[in-house]
């Protein structure tokens, strides 16, 4: 399972704290990451940040209208928008590459931006396509341990 991580985060710049990732799952046909404000976020409205995720199989994704989008490379995919009530849902983006579906979700976040975390994890990924490293368990990259957590500081 080929990884898809963003080099861009909104809203993490300077004089913001840093964001941390939280393994949730890892195996070769799977892997989901949360993005929080803290090390021992579990999904929570004031630590959860938003969520990047791949798939051999579907993934599932927030109910809403799918609109169109085209990626880096020329990839078609689709961005869902937030609903806000008593607080914000993610918005996100999807798309298919090399027979993998990818997902990356952001707090309430705007397709523009959307599309500049999509296109850095694309970009990143052609960068490193010659390591071995940027891929997980069963497919070159070694985790260091198995879930339940495992925390890094982005």
């Amino acid at each position: 399972m080929p990884l898809r991580l963003p080099s861009y985060f909104p809203g993490t710049g300077k004089g913001k704290s840093g964001l941390y990732a939280i393994l949730y799952r890892a195996d070769a046909s799977t892997y989901s990451i949360e993005l929080a404000y803290t090390p021992d976020c579990e999904g929570g409205n004031a630590c959860h940040y938003g969520t990047v995720s791949g798939s051999s199989g579907t993934i599932d994704e927030d109910e809403g209208t799918k609109v169109p989008v085209t990626l880096l490379g020329g990839i078609k995919g689709h961005f869902i928008d937030s609903e806000c009530g008593a607080h914000c849902s993610d918005s996100s983006i999807g798309w298919t590459e090399n027979g993998f579906n990818y997902s990356i979700s952001i707090k309430a976040e705007t397709k523009e931006n959307l599309i500049k975390v999509a296109n850095s994890a694309i970009a990143a990924s052609h960068k490193s396509a010659a390591h071995p490293t940027a891929r997980i368990e069963g497919c070159g990259f070694r985790l260091p341990a198995p879930p339940p957590y495992r925390t890094a500081t982005i």
